[in-house]
């Protein structure tokens, strides 16, 4: 469990190089950075040899009307990202949280960090960001967010 700790923290070392990020220990121990107009944070998780990326997405402008939570349950059901995406809502602000899972290998092989956080998450962070904005109490009608893929 030590050696993925180590690499979540490498890992972590070289985003924050990358992003312009100069207190890097600040992130490793789960404090909050800035990215594309979000708050978002990072946790190893142990058991998993995994990370959680919390990105909040902020308030819907009305909420979260029927359309908006189904909207974002289908998404939790239906999307099949390597990332595990999930969509919740925080119990203490009210804000959406979009929640990614990437394992430490994964971020070490596949795509790194900085990849995820700064380039593939951006249109996906728009599109949300979107759709809360697009999203009337009264309207019943979904909005088209974007193919049932991911990053």
């Amino acid at each position: 469990m030590e050696m993925g700790m180590s690499e979540f923290r490498q890992i972590t070392e070289g985003f924050c190089k990358q992003a312009g990020i100069g207190d890097s220990l600040s992130i490793v121990k789960g404090n909050a950075f800035s990215i594309h107009g979000c708050l978002a944070w990072l946790h190893y998780l142990p058991e998993t040899d995994g990370c959680r990326v919390i990105l909040d997405l902020g308030q819907p402008r009305h909420g979260f009307p029927p359309t908006l939570l189904r909207m974002m349950l289908e998404f939790n059901c239906a999307n099949e990202s390597r990332y595990c995406p999930t969509l919740g809502i925080n119990q203490k602000d009210g804000h959406a949280l979009l929640m990614l899972h990437p394992t430490v290998s994964g971020l070490r092989k596949a795509t790194d960090l900085y990849t995820l956080l700064e380039l593939q998450l951006k249109p996906v962070i728009s599109a949300w960001t979107a759709c809360f904005d697009a999203v009337d109490i009264d309207n019943m009608e979904t909005p088209v967010l974007l193919d049932r893929g991911f990053v």
